[in-house]
């Protein structure tokens, strides 16, 4: 059965239509809602349930470059259509642009925190609401068409609730009352081990490239490869990290997390699980080491057992951080660890790092990034 479905998706990726990218863009933000926000998918035997919130915030990061870039870049086949959501967009991405700065990481932030300012509030709702149906009718109704499976693999289930999502939209918000789809439990097992390799240069982000090249040929094609590929390495945040070392600065005694040693101030911000894989700057994610000790992890995953052995020094660094930034650590750690609210959990700190040691676990065992382990002083 497995091979059948890794023969179905390869089918989707390099046979099935081809007017638009949609399908690029519903299967890329699949596999990265499993990689990074797992703890919002419900699974049972048979099926994987997934909000469909994390489909309209990876596409408004995937088509973020492409709307701004300073010349025109097709999404259809069609020259004279235009992808359904692309003119609300423009005008979320223009009033960024114009009056906060550009990058899609601060429309982002601003649904973190949340921040969203009031003259672009009605259009942010309207964008949601058009990404959401735009993908509930086009390519989530036609993947799997080609093998006498179509809307049968992607299954919206009719459940949103956006009269709440209105009232407050924030990044919380929009997980949650935006809906679900359902995937087969075969294709989610699938995305989970292979969707990492699915993505990469000889599968998804390159064919969507070279579909835009061949509709946009007077467009140079490296220009389009650097927009498709640069921003998988989107804002590593220096500000975030910055505002630690501040903050850290004027506490009395800091420990290494891994080693236990005491930190003078010379110290690094270890990324707990690596930048490299889950893109994340959450504030739980970040916490002081001894440079040598965040030079020999790199981009090694930290074992469950040294996140155990470590569990009293996390959890003060996370007390810490609550203490100083309440909102945004508790946002964060709703959307990347609890998947639920914050404070609906008395015990938020051990679920929460439970969560991250089942994180590590799965990258380890399932996707064989080399573990890291050291020895407390």
């Amino acid at each position: 059965m497995q091979e059948e479905v890794l023969k179905n998706i390869s089918t989707i990726i390099h046979r099935e239509s081809k007017s638009s990218t949609y399908k690029f863009a519903l299967l890329r933000a699949t596999i990265e809602s499993i990689d990074e926000y797992d703890q919002f998918i419900h699974k049972d035997p048979y099926k994987a349930t997934i909000p469909m919130g994390l489909q309209v915030i990876k596409w408004m990061e995937y088509y973020y470059p492409i709307f701004a870039s300073s010349s025109f870049i097709a999404q259809q086949t069609i020259s004279s259509r235009t992808l359904a959501f692309r003119g609300i967009y423009n005008d979320v991405i223009n009033y960024y642009k114009e009056n906060i700065g550009p990058g899609y990481e601060i429309i982002f932030e601003s649904l973190k925190k949340p921040s969203i300012p009031n003259p672009i509030y009605d259009k942010l709702y309207a964008l949601i609401d058009k990404l959401q149906d735009t993908i509930q009718k086009q390519p989530m109704s036609f993947i799997g068409s080609s093998f006498g499976q179509g809307g049968r693999i992607f299954t919206y289930n009719n459940d949103r609730d956006f009269r709440k999502l209105k009232t407050d939209i924030n990044l919380f918000n929009i997980i949650s009352y935006s809906g679900s789809y359902t995937i087969p439990m075969q294709y989610y097992e699938a995305f989970r081990v292979m969707g990492k390799y699915l993505i990469g240069m000889d599968s998804l982000l390159s064919k969507w490239a070279e579909y835009t090249s061949n509709i946009n040929s007077e467009i140079d094609k490296n220009k389009l490869y650097s927009i498709f590929y640069s921003e998988l390495n989107y804002f590593r945040d220096n500000n975030k990290i910055n505002s630690l070392k501040a903050l850290l600065d004027i506490e009395k005694d800091i420990f290494c997390v891994w080693t236990g040693e005491k930190l003078s101030n010379d110290y690094h911000i270890d990324h707990v699980l690596p930048f490299s894989f889950l893109r994340n700057n959450d504030f739980w994610n970040l916490l002081p080491t001894k440079p040598h000790s965040n030079q020999s992890k790199r981009d090694m995953v930290p074992s469950p057992k040294l996140l155990q052995e470590s569990k009293n020094l996390i959890f003060n660094y996370w007390d810490l951080y609550n203490t100083h930034f309440p909102q945004i650590f508790q946002n964060e750690v709703e959307v990347s660890l609890l998947g639920n609210l914050f404070n609906t959990y008395d015990e938020w700190k051990e679920k929460s790092l439970d969560r991250l040691m089942e994180k590590s676990d799965f990258l380890i065992t399932e996707l064989g990034y080399e573990p890291f382990y050291i020895q407390k002083k």
